[in-house]
């Protein structure tokens, strides 16, 4: 009885996921816009190739990203993008940074598990889509 009454909430899930991935983006790739040199020179510390070029287009997509989801429109591709996004920060900042300071073997010391849980959300709005309470549903009548 508990599954079928939750199966009829999905969409509200759905809402809840976007809300809050599209405000956590919104809200990080706005100060990272703003704040591009130290953006950059973070991106340069990590060796991230091309960190001059990426780190722009890394803070925009964040914005877009962050936009596009919590409006409920491209929310796929966006999930996408924001999953990779969080992959690569986990991967390439946070673990590494985690490990080579002798902390936590995990690296929570270096908050790699909110990335992780960041690029599952995103994960989860690429397989499942917008749900009924999104803007190209509204607008088109189905997903884009």
């Amino acid at each position: 009885m508990l599954a079928q009454l939750l199966q009829e909430r999905k969409d509200m899930a759905l809402l809840i996921v976007r809300l809050a991935l599209g405000l956590i983006f919104l809200m990080y790739g706005w100060r990272h816009v703003t704040d591009l040199a130290g953006y950059t020179e973070a991106f340069v510390k990590w060796q991230i190739p091309f960190a001059h070029g990426v780190a722009p287009l890394v803070a925009w997509l964040e914005v877009l990203g962050g936009l596009a989801v919590l409006l409920g429109i491209f929310t796929r591709y966006s999930g996408l993008l924001l999953a990779i996004v969080m992959a690569v920060a986990t991967f390439v900042a946070k673990l590494p940074a985690g490990l080579a300071a002798g902390k936590d073997p995990l690296g929570l010391s270096r908050f790699w598990d909110i990335d992780f849980s960041l690029f599952a959300l995103g994960v989860v709005l690429l397989l499942m889509g917008p749900g009924k309470f999104a803007l190209e549903q509204w607008l088109f009548k189905r997903e884009l």
